[in-house]
């Protein structure tokens, strides 16, 4: 479905934006991070808006302080003690955005510094 909606958003016909935002929480439930990146990436090419998404693969207590995706991803890899530099380029983003994401998480658990993420990751078995 991915690779057919590439096409799509190029040349403009059916719509990518409903299969990409489908085929992303596919990927993203089954942990092909990389391909849920690459729908991510993509339909930010098709122009619409989007919601913010809470991915059903969340652990429930994040879900319920509203982490998304994307920042449960992020937390992960904090809790595997990673440097936002290291972060950053595991899930292909920029080194900002990533500290964007470690204060909203922050912001989020009501955590008062890092190590409580590392904690909050561990507690919640989201480190390997």
């Amino acid at each position: 479905m991915r690779l057919a909606c590439e096409p799509a958003v190029h040349d403009g016909w059916g719509d990518p934006a409903s299969a990409l935002t489908t085929a992303e929480g596919f990927f993203a439930t089954a942990g092909h991070g990389p391909v849920a990146t690459a729908c991510r990436s993509l339909l930010r090419r098709t122009g619409g808006s989007r919601q913010r998404r809470v991915d059903a693969g969340v652990h429930p207590q994040l879900r319920r302080l509203g982490v998304t995706a994307r920042e449960a991803e992020v937390l992960a890899l904090v809790g595997e003690r990673l440097a936002n530099r290291d972060i950053a380029e595991r899930l292909y983003l920029s080194r900002r955005t990533v500290e964007k994401h470690v204060a909203s998480l922050l912001t989020k658990a009501g955590a008062a510094s890092r190590t409580d993420l590392v904690r909050l990751a561990g507690t919640l078995g989201l480190t390997g």
